[in-house]
């Protein structure tokens, strides 16, 4: 799971297959603190390019310079 911290937030990202359970376990931490998990897998997703072309692709795609 990799976690980013927002000021009012925290978004996590996981494996499909892990969401169900970890939503469960996530929630039973969830105790006296005013806080509201959601599932929002509908609305992102990811994309991962690796490899020594990669900076060349994204340049390519996006116009964003990776090496500089």
């Amino acid at each position: 799971m990799e976690t980013y911290a927002f000021a009012d937030k925290l978004f996590c990202v996981s494996y499909a297959m892990v969401r169900e359970p970890l939503m469960e376990v996530l929630d039973k931490f969830i105790i006296m603190d005013d806080v509201t998990l959601t599932d929002e897998t509908e609305r992102f997703g990811t994309l991962a390019l690796e490899g020594p072309k990669t900076a060349a692709v994204v340049k390519n795609l996006a116009g964003i310079d990776l090496e500089h």
